[in-house]
């Protein structure tokens, strides 16, 4: 059975996971468009130092066998909620173009 404190991470991993979805999602409506690209390069930088600081935590959780549970629960929420960001900065400047 999973306790209350194994549950609470699960459910930052799963946002954690679906954060980085929305981030895919979003990007996809780039449409490979050179000039849709162009418009977000700013955001794309924003996410480079987000993955950059995602792996560093993945190279520290599986270095140090969990000792730092603390940061790593901090980290995981600081970075989702940088990628719900980069995802709907992504969104607010590419949806409008979308043609129906």
């Amino acid at each position: 059975m999973i306790d209350n404190e194994d549950s609470e991470f699960i459910d930052l991993i799963l946002n954690f996971l679906e954060s980085s979805k929305r981030i895919r999602d979003a990007a996809s409506l780039c449409d490979n468009d050179p000039i849709k690209r162009e418009m977000i390069k700013g955001i794309i930088e924003d996410f480079n130092k987000s993955s950059s600081r995602a792996e560093t935590l993945r190279l520290l959780v599986e270095q140090e066998n969990h000792q730092n549970r603390d940061f790593v629960i901090q980290e995981l929420k600081e970075l989702t909620l940088i990628n719900n960001r980069i995802a709907l900065d992504i969104e607010n400047k590419l949806k409008p173009l979308i043609w129906n």
